[in-house]
């Protein structure tokens, strides 16, 4: 699943290593501290995301609805959007 929000590009898979575990990635390191501060971030440099983190998919479920509950609310333009790919 791809995140496209003001606070950063986001793409969102299964970890390899553990299938049942969300990974959050992105490109730039910024976008997964300022949402996920308190866990440890990988860097993968020859990644086309370098930056990723696995989490709970708790965690995950409460991050976009968050994120998609600020943005319904927001004074501002619509600045979020979310792709899947089947």
């Amino acid at each position: 699943m791809w995140i496209f929000h003001r606070d950063g590009f986001f793409s969102v898979i299964h970890d390899r290593s553990n299938a049942r575990l969300p990974m959050v990635r992105a490109r730039q390191r910024q976008h997964v501290e300022r949402h996920f501060p308190d866990h440890e971030i990988h860097h993968s440099p020859s990644r086309d995301y370098r930056y990723r983190l696995t989490v709970e998919c708790d965690e995950v479920a409460t991050w976009l609805s968050s994120v998609a509950s600020h943005e319904t609310t927001a004074a501002s333009t619509k600045t979020l959007s979310i792709g899947f790919v089947t």
